[in-house]
């Protein structure tokens, strides 16, 4: 049980809120992404649809499965002209497709956080603009309303070099069949398999930051390597004794 008097600030540095990126593409059929980067108020948003699925067994409570979800986004994107006076390559696709007809007016969207390599999205969506400011003497800003096509889903992070795990401890020493380990190292969140020697791990789910807790297979007592694999890659054995 946690107290308030172990509950302490997390330690490392803040996140800010620009560190987002947002990527297009005019054809989602044969993407060619282009980096949006003046761009202000990234704002995506993913209510989930609902279906009630309330039984009996809910005893009077409600019961809603989600079934989907309604994305939506909204940015700015400060116009920028060149000699010509004309605007930004960027600019001008997400205004052509918010300008066409039909299914015309989709476009391929991605937009991921510039450190974290789990937040990061990628879909396609209807657009549609107006002008941000239409006062006397403000530098101009376009708003775009993004409507998802009910595609949105979680990609590896293009803007994040993911390093594979790496293990530095694991306790107890020595534990047998069915037993919880504590896997200490680092990159290994989103951990999609845990071995002691040949063997995957029973069952095994996040244990803290940095930290995995497996259950030890069924196998022979002995030298046992441990192994943990994510989406970037496979950890170098980390010496472990097991037990029957």
């Amino acid at each position: 049980m946690t107290t308030f008097a172990d509950v302490a600030p997390t330690q490392g540095d803040n996140g800010n809120s620009f560190e987002w990126l947002w990527d297009i593409c005019a054809d989602p059929a044969n993407p060619v992404w282009i980096n949006v980067p003046d761009i202000t108020g990234l704002n995506p948003s993913a209510p989930p649809k609902q279906k009630d699925d309330t039984t009996y067994a809910n005893k009077g409570q409600t019961s809603q499965a989600k079934t989907g979800e309604d994305w939506t986004m909204q940015v700015q994107v400060k116009g920028v002209r060149d000699n010509a006076g004309e605007f930004q390559e960027e600019l001008l696709i997400l205004i052509a497709a918010a300008d066409a007809i039909g299914g015309s007016n989709v476009i391929g969207y991605r937009y991921y956080h510039a450190t974290s390599p789990s937040l990061a999205y990628e879909g396609t969506a209807g657009v549609e603009w107006t002008r941000a400011n239409t006062d006397n003497d403000s530098i101009e800003f376009f708003q775009f309303t993004l409507t998802g096509k009910g595609d949105r889903q979680k990609i590896a992070n293009p803007g994040v070099t993911v390093p594979k795990p790496t293990i530095v401890a694991a306790t107890p020493p020595n534990a047998a069949a069915g037993t919880v380990v504590v896997v200490t190292g680092s990159a290994v969140e989103g951990a999609t398999g845990v071995k002691f020697g040949a063997t995957a791990a029973t069952t095994f789910q996040p244990a803290g930051r940095n930290r995995i807790a497996a259950v030890v297979p069924a196998g022979t007592a002995g030298s046992a390597p441990i192994t943990v694999t994510t989406p970037a890659g496979t950890s170098d054995p980390f010496a472990y004794t097991r037990g029957a």
